[in-house]
């Protein structure tokens, strides 16, 4: 109903940092805390099925690095948790602490075991949601041999994601998929198969250039009002990117179905790596890719108000490809209106044409000969 094509299956461990319980019959969840429901490992297998009978992929938490409970892992692995500059633990979310987990030390050993138990485990499943691929601190309570701060021996803690994603890539790939959450440097896209930019779109600026266009990236808002959904949408569509979907967000739901029909006609979209290939008028924030359809798609968001005193006129959209003269056709699409066509000339190897005025958001296709 709100357009779910996979899910992330979360809160379904024991404990941050325990991803792959084992001699456990059931237990409750380390996130979900307020909720004491028993979960096992049917009730995960059975959520997957449930998911494939309605045509969406499955993927787990993980996370390979980071966050640790302060209570419920073994004693031994106290002496993985970070330090900073003043020789101080800290915490990314309640109840944690921040892990290394160098394969060396018991943490990262632990890591390894997850990694083959959940993909033994749940062999039906379609990949794995890999959370907080973000993390990238200074440890100063264990050392890599390479990184120093104040004269002193070091952990760049982005290295602990590299033995574990290679690890996690060999048991999943090429049959399934990992995506990543906002991963903290464009290395890691060696081993992830799409990225989620969770919580701002600035984050969607950032990502966009990670994934070149050859890999998914989806957005999440924090917020379900309506207005956050729409801005969710609106940076979906200029971004080419998947969004996000929860019940909260049915209130909302006629924005699905308004948005749904463009972003849909965006999928397997390519970047246009044209040194000027578009140029936009004051107002208006938009992007150019080419269509898995071979057509030309301009996503186009205004982001400018102007008093009701002011020139309405919206100035021209201009396009400079190197296939500019096959264009033949082009058209609007609206969010909850038809497709239609729009006038456009062609000058000195630019096509022009001229947004509607009102336009709030729509995407342009050009189509060729």
């Amino acid at each position: 109903r709100l357009g779910i094509k996979w899910y992330e299956i979360h809160g379904h461990f024991p404990a941050y940092g325990n991803y792959h319980p084992e001699n456990m019959d059931s237990w409750v969840s380390g996130h979900f805390r307020e909720d004491q429901t028993p979960i096992t490992v049917s009730m995960i297998r059975n959520t997957i099925e449930t998911l494939h009978k309605e045509g969406i992929a499955a993927f787990p938490y993980l996370q390979v690095t980071g966050d640790g409970d302060e209570k419920l892992l073994p004693p031994e692995m106290t002496s993985c948790r970070l330090r900073n500059r003043r020789g101080q633990e800290w915490t990314a979310w309640p109840g944690t602490r921040m892990m290394n987990s160098d394969p060396a030390l018991p943490f990262g050993k632990d890591i390894a075991r997850q990694i083959d138990g959940i993909v033994e485990r749940y062999g039906e499943m379609d990949g794995i949601f890999l959370d907080q691929p973000c993390y990238n601190f200074i440890d100063t309570a264990h050392h890599d041999s390479m990184t120093a701060i104040d004269n002193q021996k070091a952990y760049m803690c982005g290295f602990n994601y590299y033995p574990h994603l290679e690890h996690l890539s060999a048991r999943l790939h090429p049959e399934k998929a990992i995506i990543g959450n906002g991963p903290y440097c464009v290395g890691l896209m060696k081993y992830l198969d799409g990225v989620m930019a969770e919580g701002d779109s600035y984050l969607c600026d950032l990502l966009q250039y990670y994934t070149l266009g050859q890999k998914p990236m989806f957005f999440l808002m924090y917020e379900y009002d309506d207005a956050h959904i729409e801005l969710m949408f609106q940076k979906a569509l200029l971004c080419g990117a998947g969004f996000a979907s929860y019940p909260s967000a049915m209130p909302s739901k006629d924005l699905f179905d308004l948005y749904m029909p463009l972003l849909e006609r965006m999928y397997r979209r390519r970047w246009i790596f044209e040194p000027d290939p578009l140029t936009l008028p004051v107002g208006f924030l938009g992007n150019i890719y080419r269509s898995e359809r071979g057509s030309y798609l301009i996503p186009l968001i205004r982001n400018m108000s102007r008093l009701t005193s002011r020139n309405a006129s919206e100035g021209e959209v201009k396009v400079h490809v190197e296939d500019v003269e096959k264009i033949c056709c082009c058209t609007l699409t609206c969010p909850g209106s038809a497709e239609r066509e729009l006038d456009f000339r062609k000058e000195n190897g630019w096509l022009i044409l001229q947004p509607d005025s009102g336009l709030a958001a729509g995407l342009i296709e050009l189509y060729l000969a």
